[in-house]
């Protein structure tokens, strides 16, 4: 109980300080009256599809002239991308939209472009399947300005990223949003009165903003005839208005999604019921700790130390002979009768280590995402930060894998060969086999996924595919970085274990595998006890599971930014994985199964089967993604979520059912 309620302190602390904490993750930049700003366009991406593409390279907009106004920036046309931003599909270039600082333009023609019957049916696809236009100025993607009404008096504006491609009305008529309205909302610097500080940048494809912007109507795309083409006129009109009511510091508030009072109010109630949950968990376990084990635990030393002292029976001759302890255990019943198997490697054991040892390192990982987010340097104002962090991370956690694959190693082999003599058929040293197995299991399972799910995207000329040198990069990366890192985390540990050995058992592993009863409660058979195992942490993160989904498939959803719930959340699920593991393990163990190795990792990971369960119902429910390529992207993205949390919670779950059997058979005198 007091961990738990310092793990909440700790939790609470840092929710408050990730709203009061801010990192911006780009400079900030005041500009002069006529200074000239660059237009970024991104790509267009839509919540009916998983495949997004680049603005620049589609055929039925105005190209990058080679002397336009966009060349003329000293970064040049093309940005560098990161590699957050190359697995978000982002495809950043600077257009020829001319903005200067204070200068309002009305009406100005961008290009006349003559698009023929291909083009046009493309615009007219990606208008049906509602795309939304990604632009950027001053780093602030262009927004689609909405209103959220709390109550009467309070009608705050909220930005949604992103405006509409194109628009169909009643008659099923399909318009291209040919004439837009940039608004550029700007305060004066503190520093320096004279400059500006861009604060807001909403894009409008109607007269809503201004009624007297009467420069053109949308254009119906009308597909011509074979041989003719539809003369497209592209224009814009760009409005500066200051605005002192917003910080730059706090411009982003508006994109944020749950920054409402409504909404942190629903995110306090799931931590309390988190925690409520959490509690009785937690007074399950210390039932089970304190009053069945503390009797069980009494009553078994009293009974052995008798037995131990002289137990005797008459032959058929009337001689009295002397029973070793293990006789005198015959009449004991439940988990104290497996004391001699419950150390025993368990099936597949050449496959444990490693994928324990790479569930310590997605583990790491999420801790390592899970702070930074928290106390504000991953934020969205750094475009694809998490995922370079993230892979930064997942990296160099390769020493955490390492390490403890090779710990679990030598304790599932100590009996078998000592470290220094311990090698295969081969001659190869085992502890470098399973150092090599995993290092390549968890990129294995992810490129797997990657692979073929990039080639679809490659299929339809989207920009969220990676470019093949990038994929070369990550080859390169888990071979010649996170390989040896891995290796390294394997010979520390060998080192240690060939120097202070840690895994005395409290009890022997016996020759004979000891015969498990046939009949078991249903409860303990293996989907079951997943299903069941499962439910409790879910439960405890299902309103964050929620959140996390609509801001992640519905692009008319702001920016998820309650990093600080997220990171309470999950903290209260892997102390529920934990508790939830070692209840299973206790079960099966007084149930006189001893397989609880791989049960309790199975108990831990039942979380990860609940999240594809409800993603599944998602996908029915709220989804509405259009063909094949876009469903097989969305559950690849899923089985890749679903298998690192199962890997996760695995890890937990073992280690936690790993100290409880330990504390048990120690206490218990077997000897």
């Amino acid at each position: 109980m007091a961990s738990l309620a310092r793990c909440l302190l700790v939790s609470s602390c840092i929710v408050s300080l990730s709203s009061a904490f801010y990192i911006p993750g780009f400079s900030r930049h005041a500009y002069k009256d006529g200074e000239a700003i660059p237009l970024y366009t991104n790509k267009i991406f839509s919540d009916q599809s998983q495949v997004s593409f680049a603005y620049s390279e589609l055929p039925f907009v105005c190209p990058n002239a080679d002397d336009g106004w966009g060349s003329k920036f000293p970064q040049g046309r093309r940005l560098g991308l990161n590699f957050g931003e190359l697995f978000r599909g982002d495809r950043i270039s600077i257009s020829d939209y001319q903005l200067e600082v204070n200068k309002n333009l009305t009406c100005q023609t961008l290009c006349t472009k003559q698009l023929d019957k291909n083009a046009v049916w493309q615009a007219r696809e990606l208008v049906l399947d509602s795309y939304i236009v990604e632009w950027i100025v001053d780093n602030l993607p262009g927004a689609t300005a909405l209103v959220w009404r709390e109550s009467e008096d309070d009608v705050p504006k909220l930005y949604a990223p992103g405006f509409l491609l194109g628009e169909t009305d009643d008659s099923e008529h399909i318009f291209l949003n040919n004439h837009l309205i940039l608004l550029i909302r700007h305060r004066k610097s503190r520093d320096d009165p004279s400059r500006h500080l861009i604060v807001g940048f909403e894009v409008y494809t109607d007269k809503t903003f201004n009624p007297k912007d009467t420069c053109q109507p949308s254009i119906e795309l009308a597909v011509p005839n074979t041989g003719e083409t539809l003369t497209v006129k592209y224009t814009y009109s760009v409005y500066w208005r200051e605005d002192e009511s917003i910080e730059w510091d706090s411009r982003w508030e508006r994109y944020y999604l749950g920054s409402g009072s409504a909404e942190t109010k629903v995110h306090w109630l799931a931590i309390v019921n988190s925690i409520v949950i959490g509690l009785v968990l937690t007074g399950t376990v210390g039932v089970i700790m304190i009053r069945t084990l503390n009797r069980d635990i009494q009553k078994y030393n009293e009974a052995g130390s008798e037995e131990s002292k002289r137990l005797r029976r008459l032959n058929p001759d009337g001689a009295a002979v002397e029973l070793d302890d293990e006789d005198g255990m015959e009449d004991m019943t439940g988990w104290k009768l497996v004391h001699g198997d419950v150390f025993r490697p368990p099936a597949a054991s050449k496959f444990f280590a490693p994928v324990v040892g790479s569930g310590a390192q997605l583990l790491a990982v999420c801790i390592g995402l899970g702070v930074f987010s928290a106390v504000g340097v991953l934020n969205p104002s750094y475009r694809g930060g998490f995922m370079s962090f993230g892979l930064f991370f997942f990296i160099f956690a390769g020493i955490f894998s390492g390490y403890f694959s090779t710990r679990i190693y030598f304790l599932l082999h100590h009996q078998a060969s000592a470290p220094s003599s311990s090698t295969s058929p081969q001659g190869q040293p085992s502890w470098l086999r399973n150092a090599l197995l995993t290092a390549l299991l968890l990129p294995s399972f992810y490129l797997l996924i990657l692979l073929p799910t990039n080639l679809l995207l490659w299929t339809q000329s989207s920009s969220t595919a990676l470019p093949f040198t990038t994929i070369l990069l990550l080859f390169i990366l888990t071979l010649f970085i996170s390989l040896p890192l891995v290796l390294a985390g394997s010979m520390i540990a060998k080192h240690r274990y060939s120097h202070s050995p840690t895994t005395k058992l409290p009890s022997r592993v016996n020759l004979i595998p000891r015969q498990i009863p046939p009949s078991q409660p249903w409860y303990l058979r293996s989907l079951p006890c997943i299903l069941i195992s499962g439910l409790f942490p879910f439960f405890i993160s299902f309103i964050e599971i929620r959140f996390l989904f609509r801001a992640l498939t519905s692009s008319a959803s702001t920016i998820y930014i309650m990093y600080g719930f997220v990171l309470m959340t999950a903290s209260l699920s892997l102390l529920a994985v934990a508790e939830t593991s070692i209840i299973v393990t206790y079960f099966l163990l007084s149930a006189e199964d001893y397989r609880w190795w791989w049960r309790s990792f199975a108990a831990g990971a039942g979380s990860a089967v609940w999240v594809v369960v409800y993603a599944i119902w998602w996908y029915w429910k709220y989804l509405r993604l259009k063909g094949l390529v876009s469903a097989l992207v969305y559950f690849a993205y899923v089985l890749g979520v679903a298998g690192g949390l199962g890997l996760v919670g695995g890890a937990v779950g073992w280690t936690a059912s790993w100290w409880f059997v330990r504390k048990i058979y120690g206490a218990t005198k077997l000897d």
